[in-house]
């Protein structure tokens, strides 16, 4: 054996009994003091009368000189139930390293959770707090946990369903006052039953039938008594159409007639849950919406006799006396088309605007502000021509610089004029006259195209008069040279040498 260890406390109660008796941690460690790297006061724990055997003493106060203070049962525990080895400053203070998990890991090791140190049996406050995802609340929070957690060996706290069903089957299968099983009811028992009323629910004011349903109770059906519409308890399958409640009042209207005006049976077209009556249809939700005027008239204006169902959607279904009966411009003499909206807008039927721009002859230039009358003589609207020549004639025979006749122009116009500058027309020439050096040489056409009856007939030498010897000269062994205007044009189709 050793004893190095009993030198050491022979030394330090030496030390002792000089009046010596702190020991620093460095001089514990010097001589293997059996308590590792304790660094606190000896006194705290021995006493100079009886240095051994150790024992605790009132001196040493756990809660100041640790990080652990003892409080409830531990205050009664004594060191060695804790502190099995001499070293204590590594003693773990979690519980699960004193206290063996009798729960197989089900709870996980945070004992507190359920033990407080006032007492090790289980604290039901605690356990009410229920900590995982299924609260404690009403009838459950007075409930054993062997209720729930009851196993066919040892309790079961783990993998467990928080669904009700899975206690309350029983219960639901028995229920005869309204035969769940038989009626179809899912097997969410919080739709209608609490944790604190179990028997007798109350539907109205319990069972949200917005949440657990497709059909949201709105206005006057919140009142209603489950029986109006669930008549001997029938709840699955039953129909959300209003008129599976509501046929015998869709069958015995007479304002307006409903089967006879061949009305949807979609009651919510027209009436709604607040207010059964008086009835509001929503137009836009058809093929007509009302606009303008439309929307201030009268339904039988245009359903008449009570007839809905098929009523035509064209305006002149409504409006054909009105076709007949027009003078400024005359529309049947016009033959102008029965489809009033392209001239007409329920918001303004007089002063009508017809959008040319839908025709094949759109209003461009000076068009745009002529009047109708001048192109549709004798309000003659179908068949008009579309041509330039079929209005302005008579400009094209009247023209004598250049004479369009004489010189046997064609007559498309707007191969050489615009419909935003008639005057000044420009010529498609396929001698740059425009450009180049014949850029403003010349002022009417007739200085080049001598005959105004022929204007195939041009001139070049009136400019361009050389000596004729010599061009001859110049021109000398070029072949096909004459000295003749064509025979210049032929070399020189661009005006350039």
């Amino acid at each position: 054996m050793s004893l190095r260890p009993f030198i050491g406390l022979t030394i330090i109660a030496l030390a002792t009994a000089a009046g010596a008796f702190t020991v620093s941690a460095q001089q514990a460690q010097r001589t293997r003091s059996p308590h590792g790297n304790l660094e606190i006061r000896c006194q705290s724990c021995h006493v100079s009368e009886a240095w051994r055997p150790v024992r605790a003493v009132p001196d040493f106060d756990h809660n100041k000189e640790t990080e652990y203070p003892l409080l409830g049962q531990h205050r009664k525990v004594a060191c060695a139930s804790c502190h099995v080895t001499p070293v204590f400053r590594e003693t773990p203070q979690n519980c699960s390293s004193c206290h063996a998990d009798i729960h197989r890991r089900q709870f996980g090791a945070s004992c507190e959770g359920c033990h407080s140190v006032q007492g090790w049996r289980i604290q039901l406050s605690a356990v009410r707090q229920h900590v995982n995802r299924f609260p404690l609340t009403g009838a459950h929070a007075a409930s054993t946990c062997e209720s729930c957690h009851h196993g066919a060996a040892t309790a079961v706290f783990t993998g467990l369903s928080t669904a009700c069903a899975s206690c309350h089957l029983s219960e639901y299968n028995s229920a005869r006052t309204i035969d769940h099983r038989a009626t179809g009811f899912g097997m969410r028992c919080e739709g209608c039953h609490r944790m604190d009323q179990w028997k007798n629910p109350n539907f109205a004011g319990g069972f949200d039938h917005t949440k657990f349903t497709r059909f949201p109770l709105t206005g006057s059906h919140v009142s209603a008594s489950c029986e109006q519409c669930h008549p001997g308890n029938r709840f699955a399958g039953t129909s959300q159409e209003c008129a599976s409640c509501h046929g015998a009042l869709y069958d015995s209207a007479v304002n307006p007639d409903h089967k006879a005006a061949a009305f949807p049976r979609n009651c919510a077209l027209c009436h709604g849950t607040v207010h059964w009556t008086p009835a509001s249809f929503d137009h836009s939700r058809t093929q007509f919406p009302l606009m303008g005027a439309h929307v201030s008239t009268s339904c039988a204006s245009c359903h008449t006799q009570g007839r809905f169902a098929g009523t035509p959607t064209t305006c002149v279904s409504c409006h054909l006396a009105k076709f007949h009966a027009t003078t400024s411009p005359n529309h049947v003499a016009a033959a102008f088309p029965q489809d009033c909206q392209l001239c007409h807008t329920s918001v303004q039927w007089l002063g009508a605007k017809f959008d040319h721009s839908t025709t094949r002859f759109p209003l461009t230039g000076a068009h745009t502000s002529v009047q109708c009358t001048n192109c549709h003589v004798a309000n003659q609207f179908t068949g008009t021509p579309t041509l330039c020549y079929s209005c302005h004639s008579s400009a094209f025979s009247s023209v004598t610089n250049p004479n369009h006749v004489a010189a046997a122009f064609p007559t498309t116009c707007e191969s050489c004029h615009t419909t935003t500058t008639w005057t000044g027309a420009r010529v498609t020439h396929r001698f740059p006259i425009y450009t180049g050096a014949h850029a403003g040489k010349w002022s009417t056409c007739n200085e080049c195209h001598t005959n105004s009856s022929n204007y195939r007939i041009f001139t070049c030498l009136t400019c361009h008069a050389h000596d004729r010897a010599i061009m001859d000269e110049k021109h000398r062994g070029r072949t096909g040279y004459t000295y003749d205007s064509l025979a210049c044009y032929s070399c020189h189709p661009d005006g350039r040498h």
